[in-house]
């Protein structure tokens, strides 16, 4: 069997670093052998300094309800100056559309209410789609990823492929939760096959947490295929350096062989990761850093991530 090596060399620099700022480091990833590179952002948040909502947009209107609920990306921008934004779970390309909006693909709950409801759709070979984990943000606006059978099984209709009306168990475990995917990382393991190095890469936006649940995310503003990013994210980092300095890693992904696991010499160190919307809907909005994407598209959702 005719095998592939890819190798990626990553180029980390510091951005401009404010007070209360997560840390922040632009990343050149070279992929040789795929004839492409990509570059990325990266934002990081110790486990107990960050606050993050998640926020529904544009349609949606609770009366005598404080919701975390903005007519636009860029008005939860204004409303934030301070955070990180970035753009939340997918757009539904088959709803209708009004006055500029754009309809999530599965679960959009905030504060409790569910804006929209889950999508429990299954691929032919029964297992659920793209949209496979649930990003949870607790009371205290720690984030997590639960995988979406947790609450399929319990759910009735839902190995149906049917909408549940109400995502009851979602709210006892989440303040807000937007469903997305696919799930990159799953403790530790890279669940993206090699097929994955068959499709056209994309830009990306991932959220990802180490052991430590340290929060990373990563936005590549160039196009990269997930199996790539998923071996940078769990590679084990290299040793402390001045960042000033040239940080080069590399990546060894089997093209062909769905059994072999990318060798990566140093990444991120990540545990669990999941990719939220990607190509043109990737887009985030920092203090200090360069804005990512047009903050003027619509979505469905935002991300808000507080240093505190």
């Amino acid at each position: 069997m005719k095998r592939v090596s890819w190798f990626l060399f990553c180029l980390l620099l510091p951005l401009q670093a404010l007070a209360q700022n997560p840390e922040q480091w632009q990343i050149q990833v070279h992929v040789p052998a795929g004839s492409y590179k990509a570059t990325a952002y990266v934002f990081r948040f110790p486990a107990d300094r960050y606050k993050a909502s998640i926020f529904a947009i544009g349609r949606y209107k609770v009366p005598d309800v404080n919701l975390p609920v903005g007519p636009s990306f860029a008005d939860v921008v204004r409303r934030n100056p301070r955070a990180l934004v970035i753009n939340g779970g997918f757009v539904d390309p088959l709803a209708p559309v009004q006055s500029g909006d754009s309809v999530p693909l599965g679960l959009l709950l905030v504060h409790g209410f569910a804006m929209h409801p889950f999508s429990f759709e299954l691929r032919p070979d029964k297992k659920f789609f793209v949209a496979s984990t649930i990003l949870c943000e607790a009371q205290n606006g720690s984030l997590s990823l639960i995988d979406i059978g947790r609450y399929a099984a319990a759910l009735p209709g839902a190995r149906a492929g049917k909408t549940p009306p109400n995502p009851a168990r979602v709210i006892s475990d989440c303040q807000s939760a937007l469903q997305t995917g696919p799930r990159i990382l799953d403790t530790g393991s890279n669940t993206i096959t090699s097929q994955d190095l068959s499709r056209e890469p994309a830009a990306r936006t991932v959220l990802a947490l180490d052991r430590d649940k340290r929060l990373c995310v990563v936005m590549f503003t160039s196009p990269i295929h997930l199996r790539v990013v998923a071996a940078f994210l769990r590679g084990a980092p290299a040793p402390a350096r001045n960042l000033s300095q040239i940080h080069d890693a590399s990546v060894s992904v089997a093209d062909l062989n769905p059994a072999t696991q990318p060798r990566t010499v140093s990444g991120l160190g990540m545990y669990n990761a999941v990719n939220l919307n990607g190509a043109v809907y990737s887009v985030a909005v920092a203090p200090g850093a360069p804005k990512i994407g047009d903050p003027g598209r619509a979505q469905p959702s935002a991300v808000v991530i507080a240093a505190q």
